[in-house]
């Protein structure tokens, strides 16, 4: 069923008073005239009948308006069955070094056979969509039924970076699934260093381990372990290096990609984000407003000492 069955079934029932405005006959009333010739004329050679109902006399207007009532109701009523319509399914593919790890095949090459596998049992009208995150998080391939390109993106990649783009393209690819009806997300990766975020979209795992293709996965949990100062020591007054390496937009989508001290604190636009044992950082950005807007980033290290970059971004939707 869909959402139109209910107008398909008040279309249908439109056939019962249609059929009844053919049959109904109005009955004749009696009426005075000057001349017998001038009654004959009106009145015709068949005797008066005193039924409502009798034989349409316009047969084929009716059959037609029918058909095209019967086409009206098969428009508006989905026939198949909800399981068989296309879906959409957003690729999350790690690509970083751990990904590199081979025991004669890498778990890069065993994760993109895993997708082959699964490209080749979609169906027709089904649409994919990668998103790679390791040196960088990219969009590969937008939404689409073309799954020989997909494969043709797959061929290229090569394990190198971090995980920690990983929560930022599982958010990007949320808001990809998000824009479709049925959709959902499939992250391919071994899980070394990932974060995941909640996502309205569901998430299935293709887990990659030491042995190739693993089960079930369960929810990772990361740790940062930041060295303290002693008791009463103040400490530097050095603010922490914070710098913006890259931004990339996608619509009113921001990913953000920098560095900072390590150790240090980070929240863009007031939002905490997770740095890197490295001081690398990655964070993705839903913005609202239309127009010009700014990105805020503040960094705060383990003495107190804060940096502040903005960046101006421009969000126009079409």
């Amino acid at each position: 069923m869909s959402a139109s069955f209910p107008f398909a079934l008040a279309a249908l029932v439109l056939a019962v008073p249609l059929v009844a405005a053919y049959l109904h006959r109005r009955r004749r009333v009696e009426k005075r005239v000057p001349s017998l010739l001038l009654l004959r004329v009106i009145a015709g050679t068949s005797r008066p009948t005193r039924r409502a109902w009798s034989r349409p006399r316009h047969l084929v207007s009716l059959v037609l308006v029918l058909l095209a009532l019967v086409g009206l109701v098969l428009a508006l009523v989905d026939l198949h069955d909800e399981h068989d319509r296309p879906r959409d399914f957003v690729v999350v593919f790690d690509t970083s070094a751990s990904m590199g790890a081979s025991d004669g095949s890498t778990r890069l090459q065993h994760g993109i056979e895993a997708v082959d596998t699964a490209l080749g049992a979609l169906r027709p009208g089904d649409r994919v969509a990668l998103v790679t995150t390791g040196a960088q998080t990219l969009v590969r391939v937008g939404l689409t039924e073309d799954h020989g390109r997909v494969r043709e993106v797959l061929g290229t990649l090569t394990p190198e970076g971090g995980s920690q783009g990983a929560a930022a393209a599982l958010r990007i690819a949320d808001a990809i699934c998000r824009a479709g009806e049925d959709g959902s997300i499939v992250l391919v990766s071994d899980l070394v260093g990932v974060d995941i975020p909640a996502t309205s979209c569901p998430v299935e795992h293709i887990a990659v381990g030491r042995d190739g293709l693993q089960g079930p996965w369960s929810a990772p949990r990361t740790f940062h372990v930041l060295a303290s100062r002693r008791p009463g020591e103040k400490g530097d007054k050095t603010p922490p290096e914070l710098v913006i390496d890259d931004v990339q937009a996608y619509g009113n989508i921001f990913i953000v990609a920098g560095r900072t001290e390590a150790g240090a604190g980070l929240r863009v636009n007031g939002e905490l984000v997770a740095v890197a044992p490295n001081g690398t950082f990655t964070k993705t950005v839903l913005v609202a407003k239309e127009g010009w807007n700014v990105l805020e980033l503040k960094a705060m290290d383990n003495s107190g000492n804060e940096a502040t970059v903005r960046r101006r971004v421009f969000v126009e939707t079409l």
